[in-house]
């Protein structure tokens, strides 16, 4: 008998590196025995039903708001969710500008963050109708890949009313940072934590995105993370995978794919700063970004650089041709003590992507991150771990004009995908584990 998944906190959305992942690792996973349970405001962007076609959009009935802050939350559908295909591109876009509400709203909340309040603004109950829906499918298991307080609670509520077993996968280490601001941070960080370490506690399976969280949480928690990162489909990559590795100098393309923000933003804009010297120090020379998520007060920004261009959303079945036919692939993750105490054990979902495009990496992050031990061991990107324009434009350069090294990371960088993300494997070795217990 096949066990019935109910999956809440991600859904199959293919703008977001959890969403990319979820997708890749339930793919060929029996529909029937798939249910999606997501915030309202994250189902609008489903374009397909291909994976999974019960979904349920966590609405007004089920998120809540403190009373006296109900201005804040605008009024969502509650209730089973029918999913309108359409074009990917059609929906993602990246705004120009920001309403007066929102930058309002963003501004609010980092006050509620400093006196405290935050953490107390949100909470999900089970309406109703969620509890009938639930009750129909009655699922075996529950997966959710936590972020946040309220899905943590959310979760336990959940536990307790179906008795169904709980696998917690997480893809960045949140409790480190959730509660890192504010008067009350010591208080809250504790509390979370506390409340965090009694779910896991209460977990059959759990699941980490690397190698080095695994690690890390095995001496934070005593607890064993398997890991799972996102797997690729290697019939539909590797027909694109980069075979002609010298540059055109006349026109040298580097790329950034993904989202920016948390963990991110700092050092993309360090990146293109030393580009845009390059640039003016006579190369031809272009940074590209390639993103469906950024700020657009930091869009402004990088537009000001001459050499940064913002390619036009594409579906994600075009990133192959994308990825492989850019000179350099860069991967940053900024120096800050807050970017790296969140992505410090995360393998980002574009990882095995820019790996099995065979086109050269480079990684642009501190020591301490543990992708560049990662990145060193298996040879798949060149690095550079300190916080210099002037090294970081040394290594774009000799990315560029050393054959020799363009071609060893490429080389390392699809043999590492092949080896280790081929979704044929990864799915049947993730899939299984829901199998442990019948």
């Amino acid at each position: 008998m096949i066990p019935k998944i109910l999956i809440i906190s991600e859904t199959f959305k293919s703008n977001s590196g959890g969403g990319i992942t979820l997708s890749n690792l339930f793919k060929d996973y029996p529909k029937k025995s798939l249910a999606n349970a997501v915030d309202a405001k994250e189902l609008i962007i489903i374009t397909s039903d291909e994976i999974c076609e019960n979904f349920y959009s966590l609405g007004s009935d089920e998120k809540k708001v403190i009373t006296f802050f109900s201005f804040l939350q605008k009024k969502c559908y509650s209730g089973k969710f029918v999913v309108k295909k359409q074009e990917e591109k059609e929906l993602h876009h990246i705004s120009k500008h920001r309403s007066f509400r929102e930058t309002f709203v963003d501004c609010f909340f980092l006050f509620l963050h400093f006196i405290g309040l935050y953490h107390l603004l949100y909470r999900y109950e089970i309406s109703d109708s969620l509890e009938k829906w639930i009750t129909d499918f009655n699922p075996d298991y529950i997966y959710t890949q936590l972020s946040n307080r309220e899905l943590s609670n959310f979760t336990t509520k959940l536990i307790n009313l179906t008795g169904a077993r709980l696998v917690i996968h997480i893809m960045d280490d949140w409790p480190s940072t959730i509660s890192k601001n504010g008067l009350f941070k010591q208080y809250w960080q504790k509390k979370i934590d506390c409340e965090f370490r009694g779910l896991i506690a209460k977990a059959d399976i759990l699941m980490s995105i690397s190698e080095g969280m695994s690690i890390e949480y095995k001496t934070r928690y005593k607890k064993d993370f398997i890991p799972f990162h996102n797997p690729i489909e290697i019939n539909k990559w590797n027909p694109y995978s980069k075979l002609d590795l010298f540059v055109n100098h006349d026109n040298i393309n580097i790329l950034y794919g993904g989202r920016i923000g948390l963990g991110t933003s700092e050092s993309v804009v360090e990146i293109a700063e030393a580009i845009e010297e390059l640039k003016f120090e006579g190369l031809k020379i272009t940074f590209q970004i390639q993103t469906t998520s950024i700020n657009p007060k930091l869009k402004n920004k990088l537009s000001k650089f001459s050499c940064v261009i913002f390619n036009p959303i594409v579906q994600y079945s075009e990133l192959p041709k994308i990825f492989s036919a850019a000179d350099v692939l860069v991967m940053p993750i900024d120096f800050s003590k807050k970017g790296i105490a969140f992505l410090k054990y995360s393998m980002p979902t574009k990882a095995s992507e820019y790996m099995i495009s065979g086109t050269p990496i480079l990684l642009y992050a501190d020591q301490s991150v543990s992708l560049i031990d990662h990145a060193k061991k298996n040879g798949w990107a060149a690095v550079v771990v300190e916080k210099n324009i002037k090294t970081l434009k040394l290594e774009i350069l000799n990315i560029i004009n050393n054959i020799d090294l363009r071609l060893s990371l490429s080389n390392a960088a699809i043999q590492h995908a092949i080896s280790n993300y081929d979704s044929k494997y990864v799915r049947k070795m993730f899939q299984q584990q829901f199998s442990k217990y019948k």
